[in-house]
């Protein structure tokens, strides 16, 4: 028989069962649009709820139309809304945000691909994750539709407060504004959706993980992409038996598979194609790449076919690529590639490698930058004349802060203005000269550029994208083939030259090895001899708005 304190455990005990049965049915909508024997979404169930570390996730969905799922823990499930424009850092934005059915928290862990027929299908990222903290009663400010609150995650922070808009007769949805509020984390310049495109859980964009999902029965058609799967351990993914590829051959000490299949389809570029360029031109490359961390853009099947950019190391990657362990913003180790010979370019080659992306610094000093890059990225309507002139214009600012710099094609449509530094800085120093130079161009001119990576404010404009020049980003390297249709090839040139080019791509892989060979000079000539560093007076400068 139990007595009164236990009676009283057993009732509340009783209670919360209770408790949580009532949150269980407010995950019936969510189960009723979902067939779990189709797709790896969880069952969840509501949990009890918890009266501190609540959590929080923003997950990137590319369903029918992308958007931003907003999911804040609260009485053991995720309260959600779809932001359809994705959260702005900027207070005077107001962001709509519709409400959607409450999610189980383990939903807050999915990173995948929803198949193909079921609701919501197509591939899911961990965009950003932390804890949040109401500023007001969570049940009153749901009811009343006005809830404050502060995150703490990796990529939004501080204040932040979602209000419910008037219904109108018919409606069926509740429309909400999710709005940042003025503090030391707002900032009106950064379009925060575009300046981070990877998860905040994986590091991978969503080709990537499209491309991970292959299949929803256990098998990989890649052995190479076994231990990209979130949905189930690796000891279990089964790997099908590919025929073993009779037309191998070796080349720079690599075993190149499917050597004859074609990579670039309209110039019938093939892996041995490819392969031949960066071996061929592995002097002109390995300068620029060799031993700093390399992120990948991946077209296993071609550049007609899926494309997703890589950054960290996985198993069945060849030897010839290097790892090394950095410390991310969260704190956590990951394992970052790198290259440092001619073989490892040729076993980029070999995984379908179409693009080499660099850090601004090397393995040896991580956190000292000796590269400062100005990518001039134009909107559509912009001619090529204006973007060269911008690159000088740059240049000349640079010159000014005595700071010597050089122009690379880039192979798209657009220039790279690259200066050499030496290690003296580090990279808030870099970031912050590269920005403060970026904006006081904009400022002094805005009709000609923008220092915002919003693709709105690039109309009839040329984007200053400043935000290379910060840890962990890259850019396209030196001599590095690009994924785009004519197989062009980012192609340093000298400041005269530049004059008589008409066009971003005019170097091609089928032309880059005669033009190496014609120069009587070296485009780039003395880049690695110069020492040179940014002056306390260029800071200075910048910071206050004049270069």
């Amino acid at each position: 028989m139990l007595n009164v304190k236990d009676a009283r455990t057993g009732r509340e005990q009783c209670r919360t069962g209770e408790a949580v049965m009532a949150k269980q049915d407010t995950l019936e909508v969510y189960r009723r649009k979902r067939d779990f024997s189709k797709t790896s979404e969880p069952k969840g169930k509501a949990k009890a709820a918890k009266s501190e570390g609540r959590s929080f996730v923003v997950q990137k969905h590319a369903a029918r139309r992308t958007h931003f799922d907003f999911r804040l823990e609260h009485d053991g499930v995720l309260k959600s809304w779809a932001v359809t424009r994705g959260p702005s850092l900027d207070p005077g934005d107001k962001r709509l945000a519709v409400r959607t059915e409450d999610h189980p928290l383990d939903y807050g862990a999915f990173e995948g691909v929803i198949p193909k027929g079921e609701y919501g299908a197509g591939p899911v990222m961990i965009w950003d994750e932390g804890s949040w903290e109401p500023l007001v009663d969570p049940d009153e400010g749901l009811a009343k539709g006005d809830l404050k609150f502060r995150l703490r995650g990796k990529r939004l922070k501080g204040e932040w407060v979602l209000v419910r808009m008037r219904s109108r007769p018919g409606e069926r949805r509740e429309n909400w504004l999710l709005i940042k509020k003025a503090d030391d984390y707002a900032d009106r310049e950064t379009d925060v959706t575009e300046a981070f495109e990877t998860s905040a859980k994986s590091g991978r964009k969503m080709a990537e993980i499209a491309h991970a999902e292959r299949t929803r029965d256990g098998y990989l058609h890649h052995p190479g992409d076994l231990g990209l799967r979130e949905d189930k351990p690796a000891s279990s993914v089964k790997v099908t038996q590919m025929p073993k590829d009779r037309g191998a051959i070796e080349l720079g000490g690599v075993r190149l598979t499917s050597p004859d299949k074609v990579l670039f389809q309209e110039q019938g570029v093939t892996k041995r194609d490819l392969a031949g360029y960066l071996l061929e031109t592995a002097d002109h490359i390995l300068p620029h790449l060799a031993r700093r961390p390399v992120s990948l853009v991946r077209c296993p099947d071609g550049r007609d076919g899926e494309c997703f950019f890589q950054k960290h190391g996985m198993p069945g990657f060849p030897d010839q690529f290097r790892r090394i362990e950095i410390r991310e913003k969260d704190g956590d180790l990951a394992e970052y590639l790198y290259i440092e010979d001619a073989a490892g370019l040729v076993a980029a080659a070999q995984m379908g490698v179409l693009e080499l992306h660099i850090w601004g610094s090397h393995i040896d000093r991580l956190e000292q930058p000796d590269r400062l890059v100005f990518d001039l990225d134009p909107a559509e309507d912009v001619p090529f004349a204006e973007v060269k002139q911008a690159a000088r214009d740059v240049r000349d600012v640079l010159e000014a802060a005595e700071i010597a710099s050089f122009a690379l094609l880039t192979g798209g449509k657009g220039i790279h203005v690259v200066a050499p530094l030496d290690r003296r800085r580090d990279w808030p120093a870099v970031k912050s000269f590269a920005a403060g130079l970026a904006r006081a161009l904009a400022t002094a001119e805005p009709d000609r550029f923008t220092a915002k990576a919003s693709k709105a404010d690039r109309k009839g404009r040329i984007f200053i994208d400043w935000l290379r020049n910060e840890r962990g980003a890259t850019a396209i390297a030196p001599y590095s083939p690009r994924a785009h249709a004519a197989a062009p090839v980012a192609t340093p040139v000298s400041w005269q030259e530049l004059a008589r080019i008409d066009n971003s791509g005019k170097y091609r892989l089928s032309t880059v090895g005669r033009r190496l060979k014609a120069l009587k000079n070296d485009p780039w000539a003395g880049y690695f001899d110069l020492e040179q560093s940014i002056s306390k007076g260029a800071l200075k400068r910048v910071e206050t708005g004049r270069v």
